[in-house]
């Protein structure tokens, strides 16, 4: 961003305006004085519709990243699924063990070992026995404390709701 829109150099301007060019006495400016803080008060307006533009234009640029990600990852998914089915049909006509080794292409059999784990299991319980075992995670459901209080009820202690403003550019 150019430099001529650097909204705090502006706004630094205007209080010096004010603080060195005001009568004390009497609050006023002279003509000269206010034609120079009209022309700050033009910058600061023409700063502030940069900054605005500025970030409008950025806003929807990354709109476009953000699609176009989505396509990617779209073509990605499909790719992977390709390559997720030839080796299930791979899998299902080979014999274990069996290999083939062509110019550009090595099909062989590789050990693994994979921990399953009854769904039934009581992970609970087993976090008593085996606490390193388990992952226990808590997370907030904001949208449910803020249906408590819609609903008129308390909030638990530490829990607050802030009512903010949102700037909107567009």
């Amino acid at each position: 961003m150019d430099n001529q829109f650097a909204l705090y150099k502006i706004h630094n301007e205007i209080l010096e305006l004010i603080e060195s060019h005001i009568d004390p006495e009497t609050g006023e400016m002279s003509e000269m004085v206010n034609a120079h803080f009209d022309a700050l008060q033009l910058r600061r307006e023409d700063a502030i519709h940069q900054i605005g533009l500025y970030g409008m234009e950025s806003a929807a640029k990354s709109k476009a990243v953000a699609n176009e990600i989505k396509r990617l990852e779209s073509i990605k998914k499909t790719l992977d699924n390709r390559e997720s089915i030839s080796k299930k049909i791979l899998t299902n006509e080979l014999a274990e063990g069996e290999t083939f080794e062509f110019d550009n292409l090595k099909i062989d059999w590789r050990k693994s070992e994979v921990v399953e784990a009854d769904p039934t299991m009581d992970l609970e319980e087993l976090s008593l026995i085996e606490p390193f075992l388990v992952r226990i995670s808590y997370e907030l459901k904001k949208a449910e404390v803020k249906k408590l209080v819609k609903n008129g009820k308390p909030i638990p202690k530490g829990i607050a709701i802030i009512k903010k403003q949102n700037l909107q550019v567009g």
